[in-house]
């Protein structure tokens, strides 16, 4: 997917290398997370997937071809809670097919909402607005909007960040499941290790800036996983430990 690929940001009239050599490839139906300083580059991975801008150097490819205007095979998702407050849950979860899928008719467009909001188990909220609902719920309706289009490939920047450690379990298992389900490719930024390690069967770990992945580690737990007890699997303790001991170097 990224070959060779160098960005560097023209900033106060000041070149600013983000990233430097990458090369990393993501087979598709699988999960990959990127682990690294803050400022490493990890987020400039997903945009030029996206395809919100060009590499200064090398290729990023998609499906075989090179990615050269904005991407509509991809989902994104923030930290940021990007819900419209105006709008309805319904109406949240229903803007990508307004904007991206307007072959589909609104008879089928209803009918695909309505069975997203009961997949991420929000039956019965449908009119209710984000500002009634609880950090998991906006989050919920997050992935729903993401997933209701079916993009091939997740890119996800932080999703749960903001979340306490209960309700960032408990999403985790919501994002393994669905994304099962739809056999979706995922691209995972994430500062935290044990998250990585839970939800990814590859985990690429950063140098500082500009970012150069030092290592890429296989996750060798099968699936399905349960988010709070893999992370008491001994397997986990080891490469936990394995990828600390790499990611330590750069934080020093």
């Amino acid at each position: 997917m990224l070959k060779h690929v160098s960005k560097t940001f023209e900033v106060n009239g000041k070149s600013m290398p983000a990233l430097e050599s990458v090369d990393l490839e993501v087979a598709a139906g699988t999960f990959t997370a990127l682990v690294g300083p803050s400022g490493c580059g990890k987020s400039t991975v997903l945009n030029m997937v996206a395809g919100l801008f060009a590499p200064s150097s090398g290729e990023v490819l998609y499906d075989g071809h090179v990615v050269t205007r904005l991407n509509h095979q991809v989902g994104y998702m923030t930290q940021k809670d990007t819900l419209l407050p105006w709008r309805t849950v319904r109406d949240n979860i229903a803007l990508p097919l307004e904007m991206k899928r307007r072959d589909i008719n609104q008879k089928d467009r209803g009918e695909r909402v309505a069975d997203m909001i009961e997949l991420v188990g929000l039956k019965g909220f449908g009119e209710h607005f984000p500002a009634q609902l609880s950090g998991g719920m906006r989050k919920r309706v997050q992935l729903a909007r993401m997933l209701v289009y079916r993009p091939e490939t997740l890119l996800m920047d932080e999703p749960f960040a903001a979340l306490d450690a209960q309700m960032r379990t408990v999403m985790h298992g919501e994002l393994m499941r669905l994304t099962e389900l739809q056999r979706a490719t995922v691209i995972f930024v994430t500062h935290d290790l044990a998250e990585a390690i839970t939800l990814a069967d590859k985990v690429a770990v950063f140098t500082g800036r500009p970012g150069r992945i030092k290592l890429q580690r296989d996750i060798p737990i099968a699936r399905p996983r349960d988010p709070f007890k893999v992370r008491f699997d001994d397997a986990v303790a080891g490469i936990q430990e394995e990828l600390w001991d790499q990611l330590r170097e750069e934080l020093q």
